[in-house]
């Protein structure tokens, strides 16, 4: 029988190890885009799939993953999750075509969405109150690290072994999770009996997905085929049903009450925005500065980490300062900040020197997300009545990842449609010969990782790298511009919609941040 204090070390070890896998995969498979695009031969649309088919499988079940461990055991159900997130990266790193790889990656978004609300659920359970906001605190530390590790260490491995090796260090990472959870007692289900909002759950997969579908697949077969319209209609149907259902379910999957607070709504709006922004940055970022700019994987990883590390050491700062000003303004200001980190990048061409292109966007952004970020989980979770926490929380967090879905298709819609114009224009200006044309803008679809037919000679192989290059940037520039808007209107809607002083707030946030010092 193992001690109580060694007992509740090793919970704490192993739900950092688990949530570490989520959190690396998360970023690391934003910098090997380029290496799969490259040995797979991808189109843009099959390179959106493997990176947002992850996060729309979990943010789709993530409230069901919390409810199963409520009935079943949350033990139970985490090692499900860790056990299937190792099975899931091991085969994502054999797939040899983007199909098989979306379809691993789908996997390790449903295992996902046992491990993030197991992990917590774990803590709670095993930690009693006056030392669970430490255990939280660390949780949350290490959580927000595994950016940073997961850019690093993904850019390295995809450098100098193989874009396969960001899957396959999940395997001795859940394996170890695996054994530690061994040395934990089985816990009793708490609600065993409770009937889950089946229909609600498959209706929010239906209504996201045909909507993210219908976004993705639009640059392929145009607004008006059939399988995008079906898809985005099905989508909008699906949505307005669910909001009926879960106006009239018992056990409802997402509570409609919780949305009579302004701060609330308002709270899980901006993070939809803002939260949709950071991963654009984490998407766009890799693309550029690999195939536009020439650096390696692991110069790409590094030239991103200043955003990572200010998200891990401003935030801690930033739920202090809230305490002490209110949220509002730190809100505006914060959000003010990333729209002019955005601007800073829409101004930057090709072959700008880092330090001074693009160093000082990708550091203003950083911070400003690490202002926002933090006090509007806090207050999002204002007034909340205390039996609905869990579920508070958990929208909250399916609603920035539901602004990572939309955002960022949203914004490739848009650098696509601008890429393809610009392509057509520069390509003609060149005066090709007809099938070395038409073998360029037959690759629109891939972007940046579009190249020049063999048959070209030297000199025009150069000229049309140029034009590919330029056609990207000009699509890039459109989507920080774009997203600096998006940023403009958080700040204006904090402005207005949030309360001026939420006491319970500053309460809140001036608990994380004493429970955070302390645990580290």
């Amino acid at each position: 029988m193992l001690k109580q204090d060694n007992l509740k070390r090793i919970v704490l070890a192993a739900s950092i190890l688990g949530i570490s896998m989520v959190y690396i995969e998360s970023v690391a498979d934003n910098v090997a885009l380029p290496a799969i695009q490259s040995e797979f031969n991808a189109r843009l649309s099959d390179l959106q799939w493997v990176d947002q088919v992850y996060a729309l499988c979990l943010v789709a079940l993530l409230l069901v993953g919390g409810s199963l461990g409520d009935r079943f055991g949350r033990k139970r159900v985490f090692v499900v999750g860790i056990g299937s997130f190792v099975l899931a990266s091991m085969l994502a790193g054999l797939t040899q075509n983007s199909p098989q790889l979306i379809g691993a990656r789908a996997l390790q978004g449903l295992s996902a969405a046992l491990l993030v609300p197991g992990s917590l659920a774990l803590i709670t359970e095993h930690y009693d109150s006056s030392a669970r906001g430490a255990a939280i605190g660390v949780w949350w530390a290490f959580s927000t690290g595994m950016l940073a590790v997961g850019l690093v260490v993904g850019g390295w491995l995809i450098q100098f072994v193989s874009w396969r090796a960001i899957f396959f260090v999940n395997i001795p990472l859940g394996l170890f999770a695996l054994t530690l959870l061994a040395r934990i007692p089985d816990d009793k289900p708490a609600n065993a009996h409770a009937s889950g909002d089946w229909l609600g759950a498959l209706l929010a997969t239906l209504g996201v997905g045909g909507i993210v579908f219908a976004l993705i697949e639009q640059a392929n077969y145009g607004w008006t085929s059939l399988p995008v319209l079906g898809a985005f209609a099905l989508g909008v149907l699906s949505c307005v049903v669910f909001v009926r259902v879960e106006a009239r379910a018992e056990h409802p999957l997402m509570p409609l009450s919780l949305f009579r607070s302004q701060n609330y709504s308002t709270a899980n709006s901006l993070l939809l925005l803002i939260g949709g922004i950071l991963t654009a940055l984490f998407f766009f970022l890799p693309l550029f500065f690999i195939q536009v700019q020439g650096y390696s994987a692991g110069q790409a990883s590094l030239g991103i980490l200043p955003m990572a590390l200010a998200l891990f050491f401003i935030s801690r700062w930033a739920g202090s300062l809230a305490a002490r000003i209110g949220a509002r303004p730190l809100l505006v200001v914060g959000s003010l900040t990333v729209g002019a980190g955005l601007l800073w990048l829409a101004r930057q061409g090709i072959d700008g020197n880092y330090w001074s292109a693009f160093f000082p966007g990708i550091l203003l952004a950083g911070v400003g997300l690490a202002c926002t970020l933090t006090p509007l989980t806090s207050i999002g979770m204002t007034g909340i009545d205390a039996r609905y926490a869990g579920v508070a929380s958990g929208v909250l967090n399916a609603s920035a990842r539901v602004g990572n879905l939309l955002i960022v298709t949203v914004l490739v819609t848009i650098t696509a449609a601008i890429f393809s114009q610009n392509l057509a224009r520069n390509i003609g200006a060149l005066n090709l010969a007809p099938s070395v044309a038409n073998a360029v803008l037959e690759q629109s679809t891939r972007l940046a990782g579009a190249q020049p037919p063999q048959e070209a000679d030297e000199s025009t192989r150069a000229w049309i790298n140029h034009a590919i290059d330029e056609s990207f940037v000009t699509g890039f520039r459109a989507s920080m511009l774009v997203g600096a808007g998006i940023m403009m209107a958080s700040a204006i809607a904090a402005f207005l919609l949030i309360d001026r002083s939420p006491q319970d707030l500053a309460e809140r946030s001036g608990q994380v941040s004493s429970t955070l010092e302390s645990a580290m």
